[in-house]
């Protein structure tokens, strides 16, 4: 089944899928609300679910450029790895995220930061004592 949702505008807010037993599945697809010069409806967040469970996002900036990668590990179900990107397309930050005891997010091992040119700007260790 798919549903679609609109901003007050009448414009295309979000698409959501979902399999027989009602639980999300497939692309979850939101868009932002404004509209660009050229009448292009941009993609806000890709969300893929498989029987209710997250399985990846991908975000964009509002001006169509790929913002970050998010993705569960499917060796650790509670380890998410997670790219974030500048708008010009280089990598901002890559590191690892985990889901404490309480069920937040948390920054988790080694993470690199890099300069807008892609050269290495400082690593950074978290250790959330687990």
């Amino acid at each position: 089944r798919e549903q679609k949702v609109y901003f007050d505008n009448n414009i295309l807010k979000e698409i959501r899928k979902f399999n027989s037993n009602e639980q999300k599945h497939g692309v979850w697809t939101t868009y932002f609300d404004n509209n660009s010069p050229d009448k292009k409806i941009n993609i806000k967040t890709e969300t893929v679910y498989k029987t209710g469970e997250l399985i990846e996002r991908v975000e964009y900036f509002s001006t169509g450029e790929l913002k970050q990668i998010y993705t569960i590990d499917v060796n650790y179900n509670n380890v998410i790895d997670v790219i974030n990107y500048y708008p010009n397309g280089q990598i901002q930050s890559e590191g690892k995220k985990i889901f404490t005891k309480s069920g937040k997010e948390a920054w988790y091992g080694n993470w690199v930061f890099y300069n807008r040119d892609g050269t290495i700007k400082h690593e950074k260790v978290f250790d959330q004592n687990l």
